[in-house]
């Protein structure tokens, strides 16, 4: 957008156990707006594995970059 900030153009619920999956590089968030007794666990797994990836804000048109950091199973470190 002209702002530089980010606009949700869908949402999806999900329900407990559910599983989504994408192919494509989508931008999004996740949320937990059940009552504040209900956690909320996500497991995120990317094939290939993501070498660095760009964080957004919904607030402001500041875009971040995040770098995860790899594990060298050999040295038995992170590098």
């Amino acid at each position: 957008t002209p702002s530089r900030l980010l606009k949700a153009t869908h949402s999806r619920d999900l329900v407990a156990g559910g599983v989504i999956t994408l192919v494509d590089p989508y931008v999004h968030q996740v949320s937990n707006l059940q009552e504040p007794s209900r956690d909320l666990i996500t497991l995120h797994v990317y094939s290939p594995p993501l070498l660095q990836m760009d964080t957004f804000s919904l607030t402001d048109g500041h875009v971040g970059e995040f770098r995860p950091s790899v594990y060298d199973h050999e040295a038995g470190s992170g590098i």
